[in-house]
């Protein structure tokens, strides 16, 4: 996608999804856990503009994968937002997955505008977290190799 779609993309995503498109709607994943969520925003009208909030929350600090799958959608995207609506990362497109790195716990929202074909359309949000290692469970990592390498060399080597 151009540098300039991207930068033209998020005014229409804002606009559409806080402003209204015909079909604006806001729906709820809760708080994101290991198992895939699923949300739709869709309207039934022809080269109709559709557009929402998809709203979420992170217990604990996780990254998070997101793939978006356009239906008869002619274009479909998406923007991540912070609880003080600062976009996050890049703008991502219909039939694409994205993922955002090191997200404190808080309330997110993904904010999807497109333009439906023939029939109408949308697009269906599958987000799903994994937790960030805290640094402790590295050091628990590291000291357990050691005592392995320890009692290794203690045998001579062998096991």
């Amino acid at each position: 996608m151009s540098k300039l779609l991207r930068k033209l993309f998020l005014p229409l995503a804002m606009g559409v999804a806080a402003l209204g498109a015909s079909t604006a709607q806001a729906v709820s994943l809760g708080t994101l856990t290991s198992s895939p969520s699923f949300a739709t925003v869709a309207t039934s009208n022809t080269f109709d503009s559709f557009g929402g909030l998809i709203n979420f929350s992170l217990a604990s600090a996780s990254n998070i994968s997101v793939s978006l799958q356009g239906l008869n959608a002619l274009f479909a995207g998406g923007v991540l937002f912070d609880s003080s609506f600062n976009q996050i990362g890049d703008t991502f497109i219909a039939d694409s997955v994205a993922s955002f790195s090191n997200l404190s716990s808080g309330s997110y929202s993904f904010a999807l505008a497109g333009v439906s074909g023939t029939g109408g359309g949308g697009a269906t949000l599958t987000a799903y977290a994994a937790a960030v290692p805290e640094p402790e469970s590295y050091a628990m990592l590291l000291a357990g190799l050691g005592m392995l390498m320890l009692i290794v060399r203690r045998r001579g080597g062998s096991m």
